[in-house]
Order: C-alpha cells, then sequence, then structure tokens
C-alpha cells in the first residue's frame, strides 16, 4: 500500500512539474516587454523542418506555438493546401490561457476538410484542411503541429518568418538535404545566412530567428513581399510527374515548361479550315488575331483543371476544339493554335494574382505563378484568354504591369504587362443638376469610363440584369434618397471602355436653412479619402492609384434664388502625388463646375507620408464644399 502512494505522489509531482513547466514556457508575462510593442501574435515557438531524402520526395515536419494578445491576431487559424502531390498527416493542436495553463486539446470534429476550389473547377484535387479554435479570454496561446509529405514536385515549403503586428521569441528552419548542391535559397527582407552542416554529400542548413520585434502594418507601405522576412527555398533538381526539370535560370525553367506542354497546339483539319475561313477577308494581323479572339470568347467557356499535373500541362488544342471548355492553360494554348494555322507567332505567359510578382527576381528562380495569359510579340498584344467578356490587347486591371514568364522552345524570359497610365483610367462625367427651391433636384448624367475604370461595368452588363445593376447603382451612390428613371451601361466591344447613364429625382439634394439653400457643388464623382495618421512612420510610401477624373456639372439654379457665396472661382493644387483643379463659372442662372483630378503613383520615403495624407485631406476638404443660396429680394 506504501509503495501503490509513493508511486501516486511521484505520479502527481510529474504531472504538477510538468504543469509547471508549461506554465514557465508559456506564461504571458514571460514574454520580454519589448515583442509586445505593437503586437497582435507572439511567436514563443517555431520549428520548420523539412527533409529531403531524394529528388522526388520532401516531409515538411511544422511545430509552431503563439500567443494571441487581442482579437486582431489570427493565429488561432492554421490551414493546410494539398494535392494528389502530397498529403497531410494527423494535425494536433492545444489551448493554453494567460498563465500558460492547458485548457484543453484539438478535438477531430474541429479540423475541417473541402475541396480548394469548390464552385470554380471541374476537375479538381486541390483540397484545404483547416482548424479555427477559440478561447475567450485574451491573452491566450495556441499550439499547432503538424505533417506534410511532398512528392514529385518543384516547390519546397518557403519560411514566410513574421507576418505584420507578430513578434519572435524563438523560430527555427532546418532543411535536412540528401544532396548538398540540391537546395536554392534566398532571404528576402532579412540579412540571415544559414549555418551548414555538410556530412559526406548531405547537408544540414539552420537558419534561427529570435527576439524579433514586431512589424507594424501601415497603409500604403509596400507589399508584404517587400516588406516581411522570407526564406525562399526551391529545387535546383525537381521532379513534376514523370518529367524532371531545372531551376538553375529562368532561361531552364522555360525549357521544362516547354518540354512539358510541346506538341499540344494541334489542331484538328475542321478547325484549321474554320481559321482560315473566318480571317480571310482581314487586312492586318492585328485584325486576325481579334477576329480569332472573339471567336474564342463566343465559342468556348472556362473552366478551372486542377488534377494533378493537369495544374500545370494543358490539354491539347484538339481537346478544347472538341470540347469547347478549358482552363486557362487550354484556352490560351487554343488560341495559341489558331493563331499558329495562319503564321502568327505567340507564347503562353505565366502570371500571378495579387502582388505576388513582387517575389519574382531577376536573379533568384521563384515562379509563384498561378494564371496563364497570351502575348504575340509581332503586335505588342497581350490576350486573356479565360474572359468572355474583355476587348482584345486588354488584361484588365489586376493584371497590368506585372512582371511575367514567357517561355518557348527557346527557353524563359521575364517579361512585364502594360502599364495603364492614368490617362488610360478615366472617368469623365458629364452632369445636368437641376434644383427647386424646396431643395430637391432633378440630375442627369452620362460617364464615359476607360482601362480599369470600366471593369466592373463591363462585367455587369454580361453577368447582371438590368434590374441588378440599377439595384448596386442605388446602394453605392452617396445621394440622399432618389429614384431612378432611367439607367444603363453600354460597351465598346474593341476597346476597354464603357459609358453609364441615369436619370434620377433627388429628395433633398440641397439642405434648407429659412431664406438660404446649401447646395453641395460634388456629390456626383466625390473623393473623400483620407488615409489614416500614423506616429513615427517605418516603411516607405508606396502609392499605386494611377488615374484621371474629369468632371462637368452644370447647376439649373431655382426660380428666386441667387448666389450668397462660393468658393474662389479657380482652384489649383500641383504635388508629386497628383493633380487637382477646380474651376466655377456662373453664366445667368447656371453655374459650371468643372473639375480635375489626376492620381499619380509612386515611392516614396517614409517622411512624405504626412505630405500625402495632407493632399488627401485637401481633396476631400474641397470635395465637399457646398454653394450657399439665398431668396433675391423683391
Amino acid at each position: 500500500m506504501m509503495k501503490l502512494k509513493i508511486g501516486l505522489i511521484n505520479c502527481l509531482c510529474l504531472v504538477l512539474s510538468l504543469n509547471l513547466l508549461a506554465q514557465n514556457n508559456y506564461a504571458v508575462s514571460n514574454i520580454n516587454p519589448v515583442l509586445l510593442e505593437n503586437a497582435n501574435t507572439v511567436i514563443r515557438y517555431e520549428k520548420m523542418e523539412i527533409d529531403i531524402p531524394s529528388i522526388s520526395k520532401s516531409v515538411l515536419r511544422h511545430k509552431v506555438v503563439a500567443t494571441l494578445l487581442n482579437e486582431k491576431s489570427d493565429a488561432n487559424e492554421l490551414t493546410i493546401y494539398y494535392n494528389s502531390f502530397n498529403r497531410v498527416g494527423k494535425i494536433k493542436g492545444k489551448i493554453y490561457d494567460a498563465s500558460g495553463r492547458l485548457v484543453r486539446t484539438l478535438e477531430k470534429s474541429e479540423i475541417k476538410d473541402e475541396s480548394a476550389v469548390q464552385g470554380f473547377s471541374l476537375y479538381e484535387d486541390s483540397r484545404v484542411t483547416y482548424v479555427e479554435v477559440n478561447y475567450s479570454d485574451y491573452p491566450y496561446t495556441v499550439e499547432f503541429e503538424y505533417k506534410k509529405t511532398y512528392k514529385k514536385t518543384m516547390y519546397y515549403p518557403s519560411w514566410y518568418i513574421q507576418s505584420f503586428n507578430t513578434s519572435i521569441e524563438n523560430a527555427s528552419l532546418v532543411v535536412n538535404a540528401f544532396n548538398q548542391n540540391q537546395l536554392s535559397y534566398k532571404a528576402d527582407n532579412i540579412d540571415l545566412e544559414p549555418l551548414i552542416e555538410k556530412n559526406g554529400g548531405k547537408a544540414k542548413y539552420t537558419w534561427n530567428v529570435n527576439d524579433k520585434e514586431a512589424i507594424k502594418y501601415e497603409p500604403h507601405a509596400p507589399s508584404r513581399w517587400k516588406v516581411l522576412p522570407t526564406i525562399l527555398l526551391l529545387p535546383k533538381t525537381f521532379q513534376f510527374g514523370k518529367y524532371t526539370g531545372t531551376a538553375n535560370s529562368w532561361f531552364d525553367y522555360g525549357t521544362f515548361m516547354y518540354e512539358l506542354n510541346k506538341d499540344r497546339d494541334k489542331l484538328p483539319n475542321e478547325m484549321k479550315k474554320k481559321v482560315h475561313e473566318l480571317t480571310a477577308t482581314a487586312e492586318t494581323d492585328r485584325e486576325k488575331i481579334n477576329i480569332l479572339y472573339q471567336y474564342l470568347q463566343k465559342n468556348t467557356r472556362y473552366v478551372s483543371v486542377q488534377l494533378g499535373i493537369g495544374g500545370w500541362q494543358t490539354f491539347s488544342a484538339e481537346y478544347v476544339s472538341k470540347n469547347e471548355y478549358g482552363d486557362c492553360k487550354a484556352l490560351t494554348n487554343f488560341m495559341k493554335s489558331m493563331l499558329k494555322e495562319i503564321g502568327i507567332t505567340s507564347y503562353p505567359v505565366l502570371i500571378g494574382s495579387g502582388k505576388s510578382d513582387d517575389l519574382i527576381r531577376e536573379d533568384f528562380v521563384y515562379p509563384r505563378f498561378d494564371h496563364v495569359i497570351l502575348n504575340v510579340p509581332s503586335e505588342d498584344y497581350w490576350l486573356e484568354c479565360t474572359s468572355s467578356v474583355n476587348p482584345p490587347n486588354y488584361l484588365g486591371s489586376r493584371n497590368e504591369n506585372k512582371r511575367v514568364f514567357s517561355f518557348n522552345e527557346a527557353g524563359g524570359q521575364l517579361l512585364k504587362t502594360p502599364d495603364f497610365k492614368a490617362e488610360q483610367n478615366r472617368k469623365e462625367n458629364k452632369a445636368v443638376i437641376t434644383l427647386a427651391a424646396s431643395g430637391d433636384a432633378h440630375l442627369t448624367n452620362e460617364i464615359f469610363l476607360s482601362g480599369g475604370r470600366q471593369d466592373w461595368f463591363r462585367q455587369a452588363h454580361f453577368f447582371l440584369s438590368e434590374e441588378d445593376q440599377k439595384k448596386r447603382f442605388m446602394k453605392n451612390e452617396a445621394f440622399p434618397s432618389f429614384t431612378v428613371n432611367e439607367y444603363g451601361i453600354t460597351l465598346n466591344e474593341d476597346k476597354p471602355e464603357a459609358t453609364e447613364a441615369y436619370d434620377i429625382d433627388i429628395k433633398r439634394y440641397a439642405s434648407k436653412g429659412g431664406k438660404r439653400l446649401f447646395v453641395p457643388l460634388n456629390l456626383v464623382n466625390p473623393n473623400t479619402y483620407v488615409p489614416a495618421s500614423t506616429e513615427k512612420r517605418i516603411h516607405p510610401l508606396h502609392i499605386t492609384s494611377d488615374s484621371y477624373d474629369e468632371d462637368q456639372i452644370t447647376f439649373n439654379l431655382p426660380e428666386g434664388y441667387e448666389i450668397e457665396s462660393m468658393p474662389e472661382p479657380i482652384f489649383n493644387l500641383e504635388t508629386d502625388f497628383g493633380v487637382y483643379k477646380v474651376s466655377l463659372k456662373v453664366e445667368g442662372n447656371q453655374l459650371v463646375y468643372s473639375r480635375k483630378l489626376k492620381l499619380i503613383p509612386g515611392d516614396f520615403p517614409a517622411e512624405r507620408y504626412d505630405d500625402y495624407r495632407n493632399f488627401r485631406m485637401e481633396i476631400g476638404t474641397r470635395d465637399s464644399i457646398k454653394l450657399v443660396l439665398v431668396k433675391k429680394k423683391t
């Protein structure tokens, strides 16, 4: 009996000591106060270990312990993408309270698994496993651990060391490579070299980060890829399905992509005949390209294909011709094949979504692309082959001015997509407002839009009913209560241009006070955005706005009223960030308000942030000015 009691006491002591150890490790009170500044999350411990036993296999073991300081932290979420080339092992998770005491462990029912492209793809094997655990009392700590195995892939998992507003106590990346010449790596936004231990032909690489303070998120900072520290990893030689390639240079990577997709551009005979019939009367190559592009748009549809190597290797042109659908690779290849049939050379181009092209470097092959478009070099022509609505030679605002990768039989090279300048991203309002003495108004407006400014309207014209277009207009306009008499969108089929026109009646456009009417000069196209104020700005100022507005608003003043006060008739503001001009002209019972606003993109040192903010404040203030009318004396 005594032995049993002693055993129980020893067991209890062990449990208590383990619990005390957890408290010592994960108690929030143990965090260095410096790591709390600007932080929503503190990484207490992280270890990414990647074993690379061969060219065709790698294994990731990942453990992370993070303290959530407030509700802005998303460290309680874990998301893992996978497909037929990799699999995810058992996921473990724990929650600790502020003292470091274990609250509970992750339950199997909390782990969700579903398609990563559901509702978007006809053929798919891309899936996502995700977990979201919650605890009501901040701060608290979560621990996640999992294993992921990769086979026959061209990627190794890279290490995204730090997110915005996240500090680090202790984190490491370890790579065990079967061949010391197999691994390519690059440190981005951090001066960090690995400790390399060689053993025969093998090599172990270790990167350590300790006591790293949080990087504060700031409005108009450069993209995360230009600010946050990352270790990029890539195999120098990789196996993808039955194909082997190298990533020593962009040229070599282009050779691999060409081999992966070659001999898939052969059209069936009936399609060849169709191509020649369609272009028989065209006089220039551009005319021919436009005709075939419009044929593609009207006779095929986009369907995503995400099955194994099909995520990288195109279906043949014959397949698309027969089935009349395909993913971005297949539709691009089909368009390329039609052009080839009439002697026009074009090349597929890989492009990434979002700001991921900021990861693309001349000196390091990191092919972070997820889409394919087509380039015709002889005409400097670009085609978005998945779009059924874009005019020819227009990629959409999300794809302009991006670093992309073109490949052909001669290898690969980096290019840039066209960059639409301010005058090409244009919005012109021609409005007439007839004011009543009650403050009500009748407003007609015709708006010309081009470039990125017309993107939504083009989509709406094709995919929304007229009623839904009108509802969206009513929801988004800044006018007081109004009714719509007429609304419509028209498009230019050959250029990225659209026109929006409306006729509306507005209740209380002007506010009435005694014998006066207070009339907003610009409710038609106000720009009142002002970035948040910041103290001790850290990051450079990165401005992406590149647009041009030109407005003419004619006011028909109500009978019996005259202008009591109005802003100065001419106002000009010219800065490095843009140009803002307003003029007012009174002609009899009419006032014509003219306004021009050009916003210019650019990169500026952090100390210019307040200058930019003042520029936007001036515009917002001027766009909110009111005209004061008063009843005429009788």
